[in-house]
């Protein structure tokens, strides 16, 4: 349906509105001729139910409906006050931003959990304990006091306990991780649980 069909029959349904005007009011009198506009019945429209009928009307066919004087200075002010949330949250997200940036450097307890952590490829501490493998659920406690659980299924027993072993944890693909224990060839996916 053309948009001309569709707005001669949406004049027509308003046509059984209460009489209120006889002439075509101004906004409206481009659009539409007085013989029109009393063949739809517009002029049956009280003044309420006329002033929506030609914002609606107007927004329809693109023109921009008379701002009366008196609500300009509101919506000045309501533009101003959306501008300066807007720019708030601007600001924000830009503050935001520029601290997800920084590196791990800044956040060393970090690594492990996170985006914020997602700058360090790796981290060198001692294992705070003995070092007897692992298996699926085996826990490392850090030095640092970080805590880091096995999640691979793979079992790894070294010939003799190992002291306070140097280990090495290294962010891989996908947002995991990496455990290495020093002098051993062998390392194990883990996650990061304290």
């Amino acid at each position: 349906m053309t948009r001309y069909a569709l707005m001669t029959l949406l004049l027509l349904v308003v046509a059984a509105a209460t009489p209120a005007y006889a002439e075509v009011p101004v906004p409206l009198a481009p659009y539409i001729s007085a013989d029109e506009f009393r063949a739809a019945g517009l002029h049956r429209l009280t003044p309420e139910e006329l002033e929506r009928f030609e914002h609606w009307f107007l927004r329809a066919v693109g023109a921009e409906p008379a701002i009366a004087a008196d609500a300009a200075p509101d919506l000045e002010a309501e533009r101003q006050q959306l501008v300066a949330e807007r720019r708030a949250l601007e600001e924000e997200r830009n503050r935001l931003a520029v601290q997800a940036e920084k590196p791990d450097v800044d956040h060393p307890g970090l690594f492990g959990f996170g985006s914020l952590a997602a700058r360090t490829p790796e981290i060198e501490a001692t294992l705070d304990g003995s070092f007897t493998g692992w298996s699926r659920g085996t826990r490392f406690r850090l030095d640092n006091g970080q805590v880091w659980e096995t999640v691979s299924a793979e079992r790894f027993r070294p010939v003799r306990p190992v002291e306070r072993p140097a280990v090495t944890i290294r962010r891989m693909a996908f947002g995991s991780f990496m455990l290495r224990v020093e002098g051993y060839n062998a390392s194990v996916r883990v996650r990061r649980i304290e």
